[in-house]
């Protein structure tokens, strides 16, 4: 039996390279918290968070339908998904890290 989350598929042309998903992430990821720490009105920081997406889509030079495909594609790709995330993750604890010493 083969499972999704062990195939190493080709990646197709149209999908972002792991690289620049990550990038891509922890950058959006960043986004979410600023918006999430203004402490806005859900629908002020909807729509608040929609621009600030476009911005980070149009600054990195990804489409919108680029980015989420490629989303899913890794979806599909667990193990490539999990890699992804764990550097995600990495990136973003070492910025917290970082930003507390500054503040120090």
């Amino acid at each position: 039996m083969v499972f999704s989350c062990s195939r190493r598929d080709k990646l197709p042309d149209r999908i972002m390279k792991q690289q620049d998903m990550i990038s891509f992430l922890v950058e959006l990821h960043t986004i979410q918290a600023q918006v999430q720490n203004l402490r806005l009105p859900t629908d002020s920081s909807e729509i608040l968070f929609i621009i600030m997406e476009k911005d980070l889509l149009s600054k990195m030079k990804v489409r919108d339908s680029t980015f989420y495909e490629s989303y899913s594609w890794y979806l599909d790709h667990a193990d490539m998904m999990y890699e992804i995330y764990s550097a995600v993750v990495d990136s973003l604890s070492l910025r917290n890290s970082l930003a507390r010493k500054v503040q120090e």
